[in-house]
């Protein structure tokens, strides 16, 4: 399922720890990589992999039709005008968690909801060591998934996802997909409550009957979507 990045030209947009994470990955593959940011060029291109080249927002508008694929950092909303401007030269976007799955061989556990996912993230993957496994734990809570893929010693992968990773997913597919709670949240990036909601179903999109959804019961927003999941219901 993973790509061969020699020579492909990705912009990163967004020089947090999910940014550098990704340059890091893409650099080492061979990619050409320029990381845009705010605060470039004046200062923080110091944390990026030397071959990555640092550039400001403005000049990642005019590169938009020069890249191969577009990796926002989570905070970045759909509505910024690189992503809108890739949107309209129908350049590829992703989200990190987007290029963690394309890329990891391990069985992947993913846990969305409102309140309480970095809780259980962390949970799910004790009780999986305890029981044997070398589980990755990380994810939107900390470590980015991204990171998981180059070390061979993991046999399965726990990620807590947010509603902003999972709005660039195409091919994302956890082998156990988890919805704990939805409320009001995050309502400056989202018309409402649905559409908050819709974007933590995206989860389960690419599931099909040899995958388990894990829903809360008590959520009656979230147990009355359960019939447009095609994975075995929990």
């Amino acid at each position: 399922m993973s790509w061969s990045w020699k020579s492909r030209r990705v912009l990163v947009l967004g020089a947090g720890r999910t940014g550098v994470a990704v340059a890091n990955f893409l650099c080492a593959r061979g990619a050409r990589v320029v990381v845009a940011d705010r605060k470039f060029p004046d200062s923080g291109g110091h944390a990026l992999p030397q071959s990555a080249e640092p550039i400001s927002e403005a000049t990642a508008l005019d590169l938009v039709s020069q890249v191969e694929l577009v990796i926002p950092s989570p905070g970045v909303a759909p509505s910024h005008p690189v992503l809108r401007r890739a949107r309209e030269r129908h350049t590829p976007v992703w989200s990190e968690i987007e290029l963690a799955f394309r890329e990891l061989h391990v069985p992947l556990v993913a846990i969305t909801g409102t309140n309480g996912k970095s809780t259980t993230t962390v949970l799910v993957g004790e009780i999986l060591r305890a029981a044997g496994h070398r589980a990755f734990v990380g994810g939107n809570l900390g470590t980015p998934l991204i990171e998981a893929v180059d070390d061979p010693n993991w046999t399965i992968a726990v990620a807590e996802v947010s509603s902003f990773q999972l709005e660039w997913v195409e091919m994302f597919r956890p082998r156990v997909g988890v919805f704990l709670n939805l409320t009001p949240d995050h309502l400056d990036r989202y018309a409402d409550l649905d559409a908050y909601g819709e974007a933590k179903m995206r989860l389960f999109a690419r599931q099909d009957e040899r995958d388990a959804a894990v829903l809360n019961r008590d959520d009656p927003w979230i147990w009355s979507r359960r019939r447009e999941i095609r994975a075995v219901v929990r």
